[in-house]
């Protein structure tokens, strides 16, 4: 039997070679781009391997083999070498393989695919695989683990090279055309939705009662007659999907498959899409300081928190995408940039945001902004619409692995402190924290201090563990000694005093700080700090617990959880207890804010 293989495996070898030498001599090959390189194994210890090149789309060596009829598999898809991974383009079971020619986009510059053949002799299956090509770029087929006995084989092809499009040719199927293109995209009610993260939502205005209605709008239209909608939707034309959410409105997920343009687009995820649908109540931003109504845009009531200009003609919102960030609190926001009399600008739909850090979005002047994701610091100028690195990490630094927690500008100084946290080889359970010190807004690099402090699992993507709250009062820097929070005073004159705690926010004459109690360490109090004192615990929001506490521009706020409900506190210091919110302020959304004190109330209805 081994004998037989053998014999079969260079019969083969010599079959191949001669077709080589027969195609590297014919004239239609003359001129071509195409590289084609083929290697497959079809047995352990037995090679085959073919390099030739061929303009011919449709092959006739072997008239006699269908492959159409030989396989269980073929895919097509794109490699993503930020994500590791792949994506699918198409996949087609031997049941729906192409009737005619088809064509398809790809987005990324290498494509791959795989291809199961059925229980067939060697023989058969090495002549199939002469007739699988591409007329451009580099192409290149092997098996799948030869090392594995196996009666159905798998192979796969990769095709990298290319300019911008080509034609595969699988044997007697149609051909298959491949072209580059920038990827579909698509709206929700006119809301753009982030279209790469791989789970998110979208948002919708309710209007009236009873069931809501989506447009969901495609940016080119769609092959229709072949997609699948769960739990269904209804096409008003080629461009625009109507979709319908009943009440409760418990954010349902739409499941789309087979999505594809007319053109052979999808989006950048591929043919398959799951969208998830919040209703929204009409709700409108206020001012807590002045009562005045804050914001102008239509999608104020989307935005889940808002960050003003200094002169109050523009602001960022930002707005939650549904996901979570494995390993850290907090999620994925997208920022959009909201200016008087001009169209909303979505800048990122990818932002790494925790509200317990405050804000990644600090105003330096009534036209720049600065902000941060885990890669990178940036100025973002609103009136030329351009970005400008302050801080970029390097691919050492990401292989250490490092990454940006936080940075503060002082527009008294006007320094820019940025922090880098880092993990630790020698001790997975402490993170150093460096500190970058810079001119401006990252103009001139003045002063590093690596190894400031040191921050541990929970906390090791805060900004929060040292940035610095700059106050008219000093400086209060957040850091830690001996695994326990601590909070250092630095007056301009240099003097310092540091006491337990992490500073939460500030008023004219002191600071909030958040203290750990208990032999582990794992439940907090608050207590009020005035430089030169000692610290003055604050009462329970009830008899049990804290509540939710959470800074409120210069206040702090709280969630006092009952069985009848829950109602909004404001600690008041002149009486030195929790008194319960304006009216206005109850029910409303108020972000966790440090500098400001805007909240959403929701507007009602008939």
């Amino acid at each position: 039997m081994r004998k037989s293989a053998l014999a079969v495996g260079l019969l083969v070898v010599l079959c191949l070679f001669t077709a080589c030498e027969k195609e590297s001599d014919d004239p239609r090959a003359a001129g071509t781009s195409a590289k084609v390189t083929m290697t497959a194994t079809p047995t352990p210890g037995a090679s085959v391997s073919a390099i030739g090149a061929s303009s011919s789309p449709n092959p006739t060596s072997t008239p006699n083999l269908s492959f159409r009829d030989s396989i269980t598999e073929l895919g097509i898809y794109q490699e993503d070498p930020d994500k590791g991974g792949g994506r699918e383009i198409v996949s087609f079971m031997p049941s729906v393989l192409p009737s005619s020619p088809v064509s398809y986009a790809y987005h990324l510059d290498k494509l791959y695919g795989f291809i199961t053949f059925k229980e067939l002799p060697e023989s058969k299956i090495a002549e199939l695989l002469k007739d699988i090509r591409a007329d451009q770029g580099t192409f290149e087929i092997r098996m799948e683990n030869p090392e594995v006995l196996t009666l159905t084989p798998r192979y796969k092809w990769t095709l990298t090279g290319l300019d911008r499009k080509a034609t595969l040719t699988f044997g007697d199927l149609p051909s298959i055309a491949v072209k580059r293109m920038e990827p579909m995209t698509f709206t929700v009610d006119g809301f753009m939705v982030p279209d790469y993260i791989p789970s998110f939502g979208a948002k919708i205005l309710k209007q009236g009662e009873g069931s809501q209605t989506a447009v969901i709008r495609f940016s080119e239209p769609v092959d229709t007659k072949n997609v699948e909608i769960k739990p269904g939707g209804e096409w008003l034309d080629s461009r625009r999907l109507k979709v319908t959410l009943d009440p409760p409105y418990s954010q349902p997920t739409f499941e789309i498959h087979n999505l594809f343009g007319i053109s052979g687009n999808s989006l950048a995820r591929g043919k398959d899409l799951y969208l998830s649908l919040d209703v929204v109540e009409p709700a409108v931003w206020y001012d807590s300081t002045s009562g005045k109504k804050a914001g102008w845009s239509r999608f104020d009531p989307f935005y889940d928190d808002v960050i003003f200009a200094p002169d109050g003609n523009s602001y960022i919102g930002l707005v939650n995408t549904n996901e979570e960030v494995v390993d850290a609190p907090g999620g994925i926001y997208a920022l959009f940039l909201e200016r008087k009399n001009q169209e909303t600008k979505l800048l990122s739909n990818g932002t790494y945001y925790t509200f317990t850090d405050g804000t990644i979005i600090q105003w330096l002047d009534n036209e720049r902004f600065m902000t941060k994701d885990l890669q990178g610091a940036y100025v973002y100028d609103t009136v030329t619409d351009k970005r400008q690195n302050v801080r970029i990490l390097t691919a050492k630094e990401k292989d250490e692995p490092k990454w940006i927690s936080g940075y503060s500008y002082d527009p008294q100084s006007n320094r820019t402190y940025l922090t880098l946290t880092r993990y630790d080889r020698k001790n997975d359970s402490f993170f150093p924290v460096d500190l970058e010190i810079y001119e401006g807004a990252g103009e001139r690099l003045l002063e590093k201090k690596e190894n400031l402090t040191v921050t541990y699992q929970d906390y090791k993507y805060h900004a929060m563990v040292i940035r610095p709250l700059f106050h008219t009062l000093g400086t209060f820097w957040n850091g830690s000694e001996d695994e326990k929070w601590t909070v250092t005073w630095q007056k301009s004159n240099g003097s310092v005093q540091t006491v337990k705690g992490r500073g939460v926010t500030a008023d004219e004459k002191g600071l909030y700080l958040m203290r750990q109690v208990g032999k582990e360490q794992m439940t907090v109090e608050y207590a009020y700090w005035v430089p030169g004192r000692k610290p003055k615990l604050l009462p329970k929001v009830n008899d049990s617990d804290w509540g939710n506490v959470q800074p409120f521009g210069d206040r702090l706020i709280s969630n006092n959880y009952r069985e009848e409900g829950s109602s909004l506190l404001i600690f008041d210091k002149a009486s030195w207890s929790w008194k319960p919110a304006p009216i206005e302020l109850q029910n409303s959304w108020a972000p966790y804010q440090v500098e400001s004190s805007y909240y959403r109330a929701s507007v009602v209805t008939k």
